[in-house]
């Protein structure tokens, strides 16, 4: 008790200090300095006075912080992480303190994914199943933490006015933020992905083009039933850059496919189109047939065998889904 009163005592003492650089144009190294140890400090904003608290929350203020987050690791990341998301949505659970946030800046918001994703990898790199050690705890639902899973904090995050994500190049970026979650917690952290509008569209539509691969593929296009991007070395032709997007991006529609009725999947399309389910299912397909064909499979590292696990639960369940009513032809299987 005494080391928390202390931290709070510190924490009043730095804040005028840690502002000072906003209105007097002090060093920005110096500033990152003392942002990061003002994170470190429990329950921040109950412990800050209410005029600086304000100021941290500015969306100005808030992304400089962030940015001090992105640019070094930090030895209280877990700390850092919840007091951030607090600051984000001003102490209250819903997304329109995110939005107002998100909204300031259009890069906001990719700002902040990049922040906690880095922070994210500083608390793996402490404790390496910090989430799943978290989200067990009984206190983790009123966390400003456990706003990272639910569908609200994405939506106002990245989604537009209808909370739909459409864009693809942020849906990247909460795929990098999730997959460094995800590591850090046994059963991933799938579901804010899984069911946010727009979402794993969006993500697929970015893999599809980052790494060459058609966004559809019909049923009588024989020539696209092997994804040339993986066809000579499977994982191994996956960039680095978008070798967790891709594991990410498998296992979360995995996730989605066991609750996704047939009549969503078949006739309203959603999420993706037939055509789409057909690429989906030629790249993952590829992938790992090529992988395992490979005569440099020894070069296949433990990052690249979590992505082929991730494809191949992907390629069960969608062949599964094929073999109930079928939505590819049978060579398309078999072709890799």
């Amino acid at each position: 008790a005494d080391g928390f009163e202390h931290r709070a005592v510190v924490a009043r003492a730095l804040a005028p200090s840690a502002f000072a650089p906003l209105t007097s144009g002090g060093d920005d190294a110096s500033f990152s300095a003392l942002a990061v140890r003002l994170l470190g400090i429990p329950q921040l904003r109950s412990n800050l006075p209410v005029d600086a608290v304000r100021i941290l929350e500015e969306p100005k203020t808030l992304t400089r912080v962030l940015r001090a987050c992105s640019a070094r690791r930090n030895r209280g990341a877990e700390c850092a992480i919840e007091n951030v998301l607090a600051l984000m949505c001003k102490g209250s659970k819903g997304g329109e303190n995110v939005r107002a946030f998100a909204e300031a800046d259009d890069d906001n918001s990719v700002t902040a994914l990049r922040a906690l994703a880095e922070l994210s990898a500083s608390a793996q790199a402490q404790s390496a199943n910090w989430h799943s050690r978290l989200s067990s705890e009984s206190r983790f639902r009123a966390s400003a933490t456990n706003a990272m899973s639910e569908t609200w904090f994405l939506a106002s995050l990245v989604g537009g006015n209808d909370g739909c994500i459409a864009s693809p190049d942020k849906a990247a970026e909460v795929a990098s933020l999730y997959a460094e979650l995800s590591r850090a917690n046994k059963d991933g952290v799938y579901s804010a992905c899984a069911f946010s509008p727009g979402y794993l569209h969006s993500l697929w539509n970015h893999l599809a083009r980052a790494l060459s691969l058609p966004s559809k593929v019909s049923d009588s296009d024989r020539a696209s039933w092997v994804a040339s991007t993986f066809a000579h070395r499977g994982i191994l032709d996956l960039s680095h850059s978008e070798l967790e997007r891709f594991g990410y991006f498998c296992s979360a529609y995995t996730y989605l496919l066991v609750v996704l009725r047939d009549k969503q999947f078949f006739e309203e399309q959603k999420p993706f189109s037939l055509d789409e389910q057909r690429a989906i299912a030629v790249a993952v397909n590829t992938l790992i047939v090529r992988s395992h064909a490979s005569n440099q499979v020894h070069l296949i590292t433990e990052d690249m065998k979590r992505s082929i696990n991730a494809a191949s639960e992907l390629l069960h369940a969608l062949t599964t889904r094929d073999a109930r009513r079928a939505f590819a032809p049978k060579e398309l299987w078999l072709l890799p």
